[in-house]
């Protein structure tokens, strides 16, 4: 209901203006539907119209959908990243119906997110990564992803540092979004990709019939995948959670770098300091795909992580673990 409080909130003849306006615009990355007396049409959109089919066949394929809507038109985020960049105080402001869109730079993404953060939000948890490694554990995922709350994530996430593309809205809309980030009202559904995901498996030839037994998986953690989740310069593709995650579990197991393990016993969690080269024969992790970045970042890139073609989708079922990891999105296909 959080997602939608704005909305209540807003005037149905502002929405339904704004709406429009959105249509007629074609923004960048929005698909359109309608549900009319029980029949779903696909209006169109301004990409190259995959997940929007995707999306279209599951609802066609869904047993009385149609009759279940009522005469709606819907718009659907085919972005990876959030829209609407509004809360409940924007109602606050002028009505307008015109909906107005604005594409960041990803340099400057990071300034105008922290606008949404007020001094107190800020100066309360002030700090930077070091200072969260003491024994403690997540208990509020909202609280733990509020980068106002917590604003060395402004260092941690792609999202929050570059992100490759930052299309939004500062008007209160309705968009159906497989994500949304703190301080953004974007109505999260189960994502689009999924369906997407299963018609190219099914055309790559993967056949999930073909997995072998648990017993016959190896123990090993398993990610492969590409350097996306922003635009990367020779400046920050360091700090790119998927470079981070490569560089600690790949890079690192020829090095002398020591890692701490946790035990638990009756006293609580006892920390265990041991060489990570001890246990890099649990991982199998590679960035096998270059992209999203300048010519110089490429380079560094492709050096560091010895980039090849890509690994088939079956591998993954050859193991036990199979990680997932942010790429050009903000942590949402969960929810």
């Amino acid at each position: 209901m959080h997602s939608i409080q704005a909305l209540w909130d807003t005037p149905s003849s502002a929405l339904r203006a704004r709406l429009e306006s959105a249509r007629h615009e074609r923004a960048q990355g929005l698909a359109f539907f309608e549900v009319n007396s029980g029949k779903v049409d696909y209006l169109g959109s301004s990409g190259s119209g995959d997940l929007e089919r995707a999306l279209f066949r599951r609802l066609e394929r869904t047993p009385g959908m149609g009759w279940t809507l009522p005469d709606v038109v819907f718009f659907l985020n085919t972005l990876d990243e959030p829209r609407v960049f509004a809360h409940e105080k924007d109602v606050a402001r002028s009505f307008s119906n015109v909906t107005t869109w604005q594409s960041y730079e990803p340099s400057s993404a990071t300034a105008e997110l922290q606008k949404t953060c007020s001094q107190s939000q800020s100066s309360s948890r002030s700090g930077n990564a070091q200072d969260h490694v003491r024994l403690s554990f997540i208990s509020n995922t909202t609280e733990s992803a509020d980068y106002c709350l917590h604003p060395d994530l402004f260092q941690q996430h792609d999202f929050l540092q570059a992100p490759e593309t930052f299309i939004t809205t500062r008007d209160i809309i309705p968009v159906l979004s497989s994500c949304a980030a703190a301080h953004f009202s974007d109505i999260i559904i189960p994502s689009v990709y999924y369906e997407l995901l299963q018609v190219q498996d099914a055309a790559s030839g993967l056949n999930p019939d073909l997995e072998p037994p648990w017993e016959d998986k190896e123990d090993v953690l398993y990610w492969s995948e590409s350097s996306t989740g922003m635009h990367e310069t020779t400046e920050n593709w360091r700090t790119g959670h998927r470079q981070r995650l490569a560089m600690d579990l790949a890079l690192s197991s020829s090095g002398h770098r020591n890692v701490t393990l946790l035990t638990l016993g009756d006293s609580g969690w006892t920390p265990h300091p041991t060489e990570f080269a001890r246990l890099s024969h649990f991982f199998d992790v590679s960035i096998r795909g270059i992209v999203q970045c300048d010519e110089p970042a490429c380079a560094a890139m492709s050096a560091a992580f010895r980039s090849s073609v890509n690994d088939p989708a079956a591998k993954a079922f050859e193991y036990k673990f199979v990680l997932d990891i942010d790429g050009n999105t903000w942590s949402g296909r969960y929810h």
